[in-house]
């Protein structure tokens, strides 16, 4: 491997640990981030939801545009403040979880069962991970190990659809020698998502992964982690419009070592997915290292990592009769480091760089710097100048011509070697004031990946353009004749964006009321939620799909350790779309029960 973890390791002798998070794996605790820059949705706010999959969530998050080509698990994406929906990193307990052929985000190998916490970091340094995490990153934080006595939940859910899940954990106590293992199970019978077939039932899926987890700790505070990952899946379906019965096969196994002890870190990862669909098969192996560091240097906060992977491919694709075989690889290295502190008492800021060499792309680089200043105990602001960048993907680079679905219409598209980053200058301007939080920013898109308009399109770094948006949020609660009374508002808007970035909306509004008590014998709690989303105007090249509204409706009862959670979901029967040719769910509905044992 080329320049493989040479370099990787940041020696800091005096280091002491700084701004810790409050869990393992979390970012949003670091000290380093501005006010505005992080959204945090906990365990506890989830407890009265159904979650089948990731998408259940990203549907919650503020910022974040969610698209899905046909029903569940069809092949999607997410964007953040209306970035490109490439390159926009998903972490797993801090650590990049991203398709190195495609840069689209891992989300099958999630373990949902032991959801702790989900992190929506909507600029963030430069340092915190590499792999494209300056572009923002969304992170999952899962339970890691057991708790001090043994441990273990279950949960069942079902929907209209025959849309299930079926998940179960199970931990030994927290002890010097520790072992987890969960199983988490995704089924879903064929929906009718094709118009044009409307006859047709799509979406069969069939989803399994296994999760097994070995720990050590010493005295001393030292930890050893080896954890390893299966998951298989089969989907019939389509994510090419007008193509009808295309069997999905999607299949990976993972492993990592992690070892933490006061604010260093560092892992090794293995990787190996397999795609097999209409247009040929992909196989992917990656292998890769990090480490990362969090102390305090002359009295200045610093947050540093270094990470080297090797990827390779070895791709059988088809179409119309003919195919071929590829077997691209490439080594990357990056390395970024942060540091901030207090200029006085109520000023912060930061300043970052990172750089990294690609060996297809070359060599690149960006800089970030933030500025933050407490006016009282209600209101703060922030504002943060940075140059970000996005390296092409394998697919952009080395793909061969195979037809892949754009705009609604077949194009055969093909890989260019000599792409360079996306690069962008991005100017965020953030408001707090207690419970109301907004954030206005402006970016000037230098270069741009971009498909030719040609029947044989070729990817392209080409065009520029400035791009504008605004988020904002309330979230708060009060007692009212003894309910705890809770309501959030968010409003969130991208009026250039749309014809740049597919999925992403003009403007979203969404809002959510409910009540909750406790009753019986004050150890039950009873929640009553009404939930409601606006949707403007989503662009897929030349196509516009028409604004929509959902209206979501649920109920939840906790008895004990268990709780029942029923939901009604776009109960004004709303016909729409996310991307052209595929309708959402019509009015449906969702049931779950979760029972913690042993705990």
């Amino acid at each position: 491997m080329r320049r493989t973890l040479i370099a990787l390791f940041f020696v800091f002798l005096s280091a002491r640990r700084l701004g810790a998070a409050e869990l393992p794996g979390s970012m949003a605790g670091d000290s380093l981030l501005m006010p505005t820059e992080v959204f945090v949705i906990t365990r506890e706010e989830l407890i009265e939801r159904n979650v089948h999959t990731l998408d259940d969530i990203l549907l919650l998050l503020p910022g974040v545009s969610l698209w899905r080509e046909g029903p569940h698990n069809a092949d999607g994406g997410f964007s953040i403040d209306g970035r490109s929906g490439r390159g926009v990193n998903l972490l797993v307990n801090g650590i990049p979880s991203i398709d190195a052929y495609s840069l689209e985000s891992l989300t099958r190998f999630l373990p949902l069962s032991r959801l702790l916490r989900v992190e929506v970091c909507y600029s963030g340094s430069p340092s915190f991970s590499g792999d494209l995490s300056s572009r923002g990153f969304i992170n999952i934080v899962l339970e890691e190990g057991g708790r001090e006595g043994p441990a273990s939940e279950i949960g069942f859910t079902y929907g209209t659809s025959n849309r299930r899940a079926r998940r179960a954990w199970f931990a030994t106590p927290r002890a010097h020698v520790g072992a987890a293992i969960a199983y988490d199970e995704y089924l879903q019978d064929g929906i009718n998502a094709y118009p044009a077939v409307p006859t047709k039932r799509l979406g069969l899926d069939d989803m399994r992964s296994v999760l097994a987890e070995l720990a050590m700790r010493t005295p001393a505070g030292d930890e050893v982690r080896f954890s390893i990952q299966r998951y298989e899946e089969s989907y019939v379906g389509t994510s090419y419009p007008g193509v009808d019965d295309e069997d999905v096969r999607r299949s990976g196994f993972g492993s990592e070592i992690l070892y933490r002890r006061s604010g260093f870190s560092a892992a090794i990862t293995q990787r190996v997915l397999d795609l097999s669909r209409l247009s040929g098969r992909i196989r992917e192996h990656s292998l890769g290292g990090g480490v990362r560091w969090t102390g305090e240097i002359l009295g200045l906060g610093v947050r540093a990592f270094g990470s080297a992977a090797r990827s390779e491919f070895e791709n059988d694709y088809r179409w119309t009769g003919s195919g071929g075989h590829i077997a691209p690889s490439f080594d990357r290295f990056e390395g970024g480091v942060t540091f901030g502190g207090k200029a006085s008492s109520s000023v912060t800021w930061r300043i970052g760089a990172f750089g990294g060499d690609h060996s297809a792309v070359g060599r690149y680089g960006g800089a970030e710097a933030a500025l933050g200043k407490k006016w009282s105990g209600l209101f703060s602001q922030d504002v943060v100048l940075a140059r970000r960048l996005r390296i092409p993907s394998a697919e952009e680079l080395f793909q061969p011509a195979v037809t892949r679905a754009f705009d609604g219409s077949y194009e055969a598209t093909t890989g260019n070697p000599d792409l360079g980053p996306e690069i962008s200058d991005e100017l965020s301007i953030g408001f707090r004031l207690a419970n109301v939080s907004l954030s206005l920013f402006g970016r000037d898109e230098k270069s741009r990946i971009t498909l030719s308009e040609a029947d044989s399109a070729v990817y392209r770094s080409e065009g520029s353009g400035t791009v504008a948006g605004a988020r904002g949020r309330f979230a708060g609660r009060a007692k009212i004749l003894g309910f705890d009374c809770l309501l959030s508002i968010g409003i969130e808007g991208y009026p250039e964006r749309g014809a740049l970035a597919g999925g992403v909306p003009v403007y979203r509004v969404f809002g959510e009321a409910g009540l909750q008590r406790k009753i019986f014998s004050a150890s039950e709690l009873f929640s009553l939620k009404l939930g409601s989303e606006a949707s403007g105007k989503r662009w897929w090249g030349g196509t516009a799909l028409p604004p929509y509204r959902v209206l979501n409706a649920s109920a939840s009862l906790s008895i004990m350790s268990a709780r029942v959670i029923y939901e009604y979901k776009n109960i004004l029967n709303e016909r729409y779309e996310t991307v052209p040719g595929y309708t959402m769910p019509l009015r449906h509905y969702i049931i779950g029960i979760f029972w913690e044992l042993l705990d």
